[in-house]
């Protein structure tokens, strides 16, 4: 079992946190606007587009692969794995 120390606890807080607000504000655009549509938060300076990435890295992995997602998934359970071990 990991014991988190208490000096670590704002940072995961915080990157919880960050998550919860990204995963958020894709709900809230694929509700409120159309697929390829926009709106201007600032106008003139700050619109903001619904697009798919049906892909990974900015869709340049926009391919069907399972080897590619085997590859990602496993490289996903590494990274968070080190950071619990790290933290």
């Amino acid at each position: 079992m990991i014991i988190m120390q208490r000096d670590k606890l704002p940072f995961l807080t915080i990157s919880l946190i960050i998550i919860v607000l990204d995963q958020l504000s894709k709900i809230w655009i694929i509700k409120n606007i159309a697929l390829f549509g926009s709106i201007d938060i600032i106008q003139g300076f700050f619109r903001l587009f619904h697009i798919r990435n049906t892909g990974a890295v900015w869709g340049l992995l926009d391919r069907n692969s399972s080897t590619i997602t085997r590859t990602l998934a496993f490289s996903s359970l590494a990274a968070f794995l080190l950071m619990l071990w790290l933290f």
